[in-house]
């Protein structure tokens, strides 16, 4: 990611986790550093919504990055009239990360 924006939510990586008869727990940070803690829970609701909204949640900030990374190719080829080097730029750099983060989204990570 080029922006040079601070996070101003928890570090990554974020994580997702079913804890029995409670629900999923989001956790956020590197497990035994002061960052690590608990962002978010999910409780069950039944049908398998709840464990979708779970990964959904735990793949934010690889999905914020992913966007911030496709709107800053899009800025600069736009700027410097590049159109292929936005493509280079999306489909060797960029788009992989969009691929693992949907697919984190989708609960295959």
């Amino acid at each position: 990611m080029k922006t040079t924006e601070t996070a101003k939510h928890t570090l990554e990586p974020w994580y997702c986790h079913y804890e029995e008869g409670y629900g999923f727990v989001i956790m956020g940070g590197e497990p035994g550093t002061m960052d690590y803690g608990k962002i978010a829970d999910v409780m069950v609701r039944g049908g398998g919504e709840s464990e979708a909204n779970a990964h959904l949640i735990a793949s934010a900030p690889e999905l914020l990055e992913a966007l911030k990374d496709v709107v800053d190719s899009m800025s600069h080829a736009a700027k410097h009239n590049c159109r292929n080097e936005l493509s280079y730029n999306l489909i060797l750099g960029i788009l992989p990360k969009i691929k693992k983060a949907i697919s984190k989204t989708e609960g295959n990570q």
